[in-house]
């Protein structure tokens, strides 16, 4: 029997939601231009498909185009502070607020200006797993798919009093502006560490960097990573050693850095450690092929990796693990730059070149950059705990 309740519900609302159609509560729901506008270098007015709804926001890009204010038509002309956009073409459900910006709508994009149901709710509801379950339903075309315009009039809603309705959509709006405020950390912190990675690391050819702790002024000597150390890697397993389920996990390339999906027994885990080359703790692994340069850092788990697909530098202290850490994030491995080569071999990490400063500045500068990497991992954890919230609420607050 169908539901006509959601599980969970603000207190003192205990009705039966009603059926409806999108249209029903709507004023208008449309698309945008099905042909090319003429394009103008420069203007005012910039021209807008599905790909531009992000994240409840118009995103303008250096690809976007501009067209001339004339070229706005009546539709364009006729959205309102009430209306949705809705990628429908390709990528279908993208979605955003219209906030009074200039904008000329393409054909990939939808309207949904509302008027008797309330805008968040609906936002909301758009993101269900039931509205997406029938939009893909619905979809036409072959190659690029298409929703069109009266199936997405026609989408069935259940909808409450529109009491109701608002303290929901105030309530996802709420959420989706807390999972953009630590996004936006998460961005900002990755900016700013990126700038810092090419200001305390020497540009080619040069021996200090552009930013340094004070208290230090030696130019950073230049080496190859062969006169640091050695390439390392686990002794090899094979296939009939592994087991889908097991003791201890072991990493192929496919799953490094992920969640392992074969295991070693603890026998030949324990055996092959004490007799062959083993990570020590705090040694950074290296993917050495498919996307070459991964890195992942051990911390003393017990856990095996696939030989030659993934190493590390052994060495013998003369660097510090956490600035090696930071410099693979910026290294161009020697041998592979501009070449097609989806390998890492062992010559190409021994002949990349590398500058250093003493042992005291490089556990600074990697003592920095780590926190950066702590702080945008903590904040991004942040974004996702979110997300799945909102996610488990939209499954729950809706029918």
């Amino acid at each position: 029997m169908p539901k006509d309740k959601p599980e969970i519900r603000f207190a003192g609302y205990t009705d039966a939601w009603e059926k409806r159609k999108l249209l029903d509560g709507s004023e208008k729901i449309g698309d945008g231009l099905h042909g090319t506008p003429k394009y103008f270098e420069k203007g005012n007015v910039y021209f807008v498909n599905g790909n531009n709804f992000i994240d409840g926001e118009i995103k303008i890009t250096k690809e976007t185009k501009h067209v001339a204010e004339t070229a706005q038509s009546s539709v364009d002309q006729g959205l309102t502070n009430n209306t949705i956009l809705m990628s429908i073409n390709g990528t279908i459900g993208n979605l955003a607020y219209y906030h009074g910006e200039k904008i000329s709508l393409g054909k990939s994009a939808a309207f949904i200006t509302v008027s008797d149901f309330y805008k968040e709710f609906i936002y909301a509801y758009l993101q269900t797993k039931t509205v997406h379950s029938y939009f893909m339903n619905s979809l036409t075309g072959t190659t690029i798919k298409n929703l069109g315009l009266k199936a997405l009039r026609e989408t069935p809603l259940s909808v409450p009093v529109i009491f109701e309705q608002k303290k929901i959509g105030r309530l996802f709006k709420q959420i989706d502006k807390l999972i953009t405020v630590n996004q936006r950390k998460v961005d900002l912190l990755k900016e700013l560490k990126k700038g810092f990675l090419q200001k305390m690391f020497p540009k080619n050819e040069e021996n200090y960097p552009q930013i340094r702790f004070a208290g230090y002024t030696d130019a950073w000597e230049k080496r190859k990573l062969g006169d640091i150390g050695s390439v390392a890697m686990n002794k090899r397993i094979f296939k009939s050693e592994t087991f889908d389920y097991g003791d201890v996990p072991f990493y192929k390339i496919g799953t490094f850095g992920k969640i392992a999906d074969s295991f070693i027994t603890r026998e030949k885990f324990t055996e092959y450690k004490a007799k062959y080359p083993f990570p020590k703790n705090g040694d950074v692994l290296i993917s050495a092929s498919g996307s070459i340069g991964k890195t992942v850092v051990y911390h003393g788990e017990d856990a095996y990796f696939q030989d030659s697909n993934i190493v590390w530098l052994e060495h013998d202290g003369q660097i510090d693990n956490k600035f090696l850490e930071q410099f693979y994030k910026i290294v161009r491995w020697s041998g592979v730059e501009g070449s097609t080569i989806k390998r890492l071999y062992n010559k190409n990490i021994l002949n990349t070149s590398i500058s250093i400063p003493n042992l005291d500045e490089q556990e600074k500068i990697g003592e920095l950059l780590y926190l950066f990497d702590f702080l945008i991992t903590v904040n991004q954890r942040r974004v996702d705990l979110l997300k799945q919230e909102k996610k488990a609420l939209l499954q729950k607050m809706f029918v």
